[in-house]
């Protein structure tokens, strides 16, 4: 990669876009050579992405994209007996498990010493500390937000006391918009992913492009994590 694209951000980028376009392979299903000349090519490019994707190192890139193709799978395995209040079931149940996950990183040393460990080069050695700061600096505008492109200033002043800047980013996407955007904008995207998660969970017969892009909201929530 160039040096001025950072490898987490291509890796995050490269998850949400290769289980949508990996779907797009079933359209060569199809009669005629077109769509089967589009399913050779979609695969082929898949592939170089996917390399990519591995080149990046970004290991939350890749734990979010093999948790979203592990849930798209078991949503397309399962669909003829899944009954329908189980999908409100295992999304109350996700959202349970992320906050407490988030909890716990805050406030439980050994979580804390495990995010240090799986960070490649140490990166996410200070990040539950990042997260502590990040959260002081929401209440400063839980409705309107900092502004976008804020952090680095905002963070600098009133959580280091300095004038220099130091970090541009959260390293968590809700902590990121909750921030820059205010509290309804994170309630706003929460409440996005759940329904479109939803609709696809709640499907006798979801398409190819539905599990896809089930995989990438999976992918965004984890990584964004």
């Amino acid at each position: 990669l160039p040096d001025d694209i950072n490898g987490n951000v291509a890796g995050g980028a490269l998850a949400l876009l290769l289980p949508v376009a990996l779907a797009g392979i079933r359209f060569g299903k199809r009669p005629g050579w077109a769509r089967v000349a589009l399913s050779i090519l979609t695969f082929v490019l898949s592939l170089i992405a996917l390399a990519t994707l591995i080149l990046t190192t970004s290991r939350g890139a890749w734990i979010g994209l093999g948790a979203g193709a592990v849930v798209a799978a078991l949503v397309g395995l399962t669909r003829r007996w899944r009954p329908r209040w189980l999908p409100d079931l295992l999304l109350a149940l996700g959202v349970l498990a992320l906050a407490v996950a988030f909890w716990a990183a805050l406030r439980w040393p050994a979580a804390t010493d495990w995010l240090g460990s799986i960070a490649a080069g140490g990166s996410s050695l200070g990040r539950p500390t990042l997260w502590r700061d990040m959260l002081a600096l929401v209440g400063d505008y839980p409705l309107t937000g900092s502004g976008l492109g804020a952090t680095m200033m905002v963070y600098s002043t009133y959580a280091l006391l300095s004038h220099v800047g130091f970090i541009t980013h959260a390293h968590n996407l809700f902590l990121q918009i909750a921030i820059e955007q205010g509290l309804p904008s994170l309630a706003a995207l929460v409440v996005l992913i759940l329904l479109a998660a939803r609709q696809t969970l709640r499907s006798e017969r979801p398409s190819a492009l539905a599990l896809g892009a089930l995989a990438s909201l999976v992918a965004l929530v984890v990584h964004g994590m």
